[in-house]
C-alpha cells in the first residue's frame, strides 16, 4: 500500500513523499522534514495514530501541519474521536485512488474531509 500510495502523491500531485515504519519513526521524520501534510495510520506497531498525532500538535513547527488519517476502522468509530482532536480528516480503507487525492487536496486548502456518505453508510453523493 505504501508504494502504492507514493506513487500516486508523487505522479499525480508532484509530491516528495516519506514514509516511515511507525509513529516513532514518523515523528522523526516529521520533526526534520517539516511536511505539509502528514497521512498517518491509526494502527501502526509502535505508537497509534491518535497518539502520534498528539505528539506532532505538541511541536511548535508541527502544530499548523494538517493530518490525514487512515483506517480500516468505520466511519462511525473514528468521526467523534477525530473531529474533537482537530485531525482533518479521514480515509477509510480500502479507498479509491481519488478519493485519497480529493481528501489531500481539501485539507491542504484548510478544508476538512469527513466523508459523509461512508459515515451514512450510504453511497450517495451529497
Amino acid at each position: 500500500m505504501q508504494e502504492m500510495i507514493t506513487l500516486l502523491l508523487s505522479h499525480e500531485r508532484g509530491d516528495q513523499v516519506h514514509y516511515a515504519h511507525g509513529g516513532l519513526e514518523g515523528l522523526d521524520i516529521a520533526e526534520h522534514e517539516t511536511p505539509q501534510l502528514v497521512i498517518l495510520d491509526l494502527m501502526m506497531p509502535d505508537l497509534s495514530g491518535y497518539e502520534v498525532f498528539r505528539r506532532l500538535k505538541a511541536m511548535p513547527a508541527l502544530e499548523q501541519v494538517p493530518v490525514l488519517l487512515l483506517t480500516v476502522l468505520p466511519p462511525q468509530l473514528v468521526y467523534a474521536e477525530a473531529q474533537k482532536l482537530g485531525i482533518s480528516g479521514y480515509v477509510c480503507k480500502p479507498f479509491e485512488f481519488d478519493e485519497l487525492l480529493a481528501a489531500r487536496d481539501t485539507v491542504l486548502r484548510g478544508g476538512k474531509y469527513y466523508p459523509l456518505e461512508k459515515l451514512l453508510g450510504t453511497s450517495h453523493k451529497i
